[in-house]
C-alpha cells in the first residue's frame, strides 16, 4: 500500500494552481502556461479517442528537447497510452527498428527527422505528428487524417463554455500498468527496452518531492528519453509548480552560460561531462593566466592556501591586530612578553 500520491495527482494539482504560470518554455523560441499546456493535452485526448486508440497502445517520441516534445509526452502519458521516447540523436535507422520493436502505433517527430525515415518500414505506425507545428505528417487512411483535422472542433464542441483548471483531471488508478518504455542508448549492443509503471515515475517524484528543492526555473539540458532527464529535469520539477527551461540543443559552455545568466535557475541537473566542459573551456583559461596565477598564490586572495584567522590584543596596547593562527603554548605569547615588558619597567622605575 503506497503512503505518496500519484504523480498524476501531483500534476493536476499543479496545473490547476499555476494556470496562468509559464510550465514549458524552449529557450529562444515558443513558451506556454499550465494552462496552455492543459489545453493541448485535452486535444490530443480527443483526437486519441476519435481514431480509437486505448490503454496500452504505444505512440513513440523521436524529436528534439523543447516545449512542445513535453506536451507531447504529457499528451500520451496522461491518455494512458504507453509513451516510448527514444534519444533524438538516434540513426533514423535505430529509430524505425525501435518504433517496430515497440510495437508502436503512431509517432510524434520533427518533421526533418520523418523526412529520413522510409513510413512504409513502419507498418504498424497509423499516424505521424510534426512535434513542432502539430501538423500531421502522416496518416494511414483518409479516416484517421479527417478525425485529426477535427481537433478544434472536437474540444469546442465538448468544451462550449471553455476549459479551465477544474476541468482538469487525469487518470490515478493505474499504479502498477506500464506507463513507459525506456530504450537504453545502446553503447554496447542492441538498445533495450526497460518497462516502468506509473509506480516507478510516483516512488521516484515522490522521493524528489521530498529531498530535492525544484525552486520556480529549472534549466534542463539532459536527454529527456533518459530517465534521470525525464524524471528530474521534467516531470518532478512540474509537479511542483516549477517552470521548464529546454536548452534544445548540445549543452556548449556558451549556450549553456547564456541560459544561466537568461534563465537564473534556481536548481541545475547535470553530468560531470558537462562541468568538465565549461571549466575547461571558460574557468581554467583565465586561472591559467601568468596575473591571476601570481595572485592565486598570494596568501589571503586563494582560498585553497588561506589561513585561518584569529584576532589578539596586547593589553598594554590600545589596539588589537590579525594574526594567523598558530597552535597554543603553555603560555600564551603576549602575556610572556607582557611580563617582560612590565619587569624591564618595573627596574627602570627602581
Amino acid at each position: 500500500m503506497q503512503n505518496y500520491p500519484h504523480y498524476l495527482e501531483r500534476l493536476q494539482n499543479a496545473t490547476r494552481k499555476y494556470w496562468d504560470k509559464a510550465a514549458l518554455n524552449s529557450i529562444g523560441g515558443e513558451s506556454f502556461t499550465y494552462g496552455q499546456m492543459a489545453t493541448q493535452i485535452e486535444k490530443f485526448h480527443l483526437v486519441f479517442e476519435k481514431l480509437g486508440l486505448k490503454k496500452g497502445d504505444k505512440i513513440a517520441l523521436w524529436a528534439r528537447n523543447g516545449a512542445r516534445w513535453g506536451m507531447s509526452y504529457l499528451a500520451v502519458n496522461t491518455f494512458e497510452t504507453v509513451i516510448v521516447p527514444l534519444l533524438a540523436d538516434f540513426t533514423a535507422d535505430n529509430a524505425t527498428f525501435l518504433v517496430n520493436h515497440s510495437e508502436s502505433v503512431a509517432l510524434f517527430t520533427n518533421e526533418d527527422k520523418f523526412a529520413q525515415m522510409d513510413i512504409q518500414r513502419m507498418p504498424a505506425v497509423k499516424f505521424v505528428v510534426d512535434v513542432d507545428s502539430w501538423r500531421l505528417l502522416f496518416a494511414a487512411d483518409e479516416k484517421i487524417a479527417a478525425a485529426y483535422a477535427e481537433m478544434d472542433a472536437l474540444f469546442a464542441a465538448k468544451w462550449p463554455d471553455g476549459y479551465g483548471p477544474d476541468d482538469v483531471v487525469f487518470p490515478t488508478d493505474n499504479w502498477d500498468d506500464l506507463s513507459t518504455i525506456n530504450y537504453t542508448s545502446g553503447s554496447t549492443g542492441d538498445p533495450k527496452g526497460v518497462m516502468l509503471t506509473y509506480r516507478n515515475f510516483c516512488a521516484t517524484v515522490d522521493y524528489s518531492q521530498r529531498n530535492v528543492p525544484a525552486g520556480d526555473k529549472m534549466v534542463s539540458m539532459l536527454p529527456m528519453a533518459h530517465m534521470y532527464g525525464l524524471v528530474i529535469e521534467f516531470i518532478y520539477p512540474l509537479c511542483n509548480g516549477t517552470a521548464i527551461y529546454w536548452l534544445g540543443k548540445a549543452p556548449t559552455p556558451a549556450t549553456l552560460l547564456k541560459a544561466f545568466a537568461d534563465v537564473k535557475p534556481y536548481l541545475l541537473i547535470t553530468v560531470p561531462l558537462v562541468m568538465e566542459k565549461i571549466y575547461k573551456s571558460k574557468i581554467k583559461p583565465t586561472i591559467d593566466k601568468p596575473a591571476v596565477k601570481f595572485l592565486l598564490k598570494v596568501p589571503g586572495l586563494n582560498p585553497s592556501t588561506r589561513r585561518s584567522r584569529t584576532v589578539s590584543c596586547r593589553p598594554s596596547a590600545a589596539t588589537c591586530r590579525s594574526s594567523s593562527w598558530a597552535a597554543p603554548r603553555s603560555t600564551p605569547r603576549w602575556r610572556r612578553s607582557s611580563r617582560r615588558s612590565i619587569s624591564r619597567t618595573s627596574s627602570a622605575t627602581a
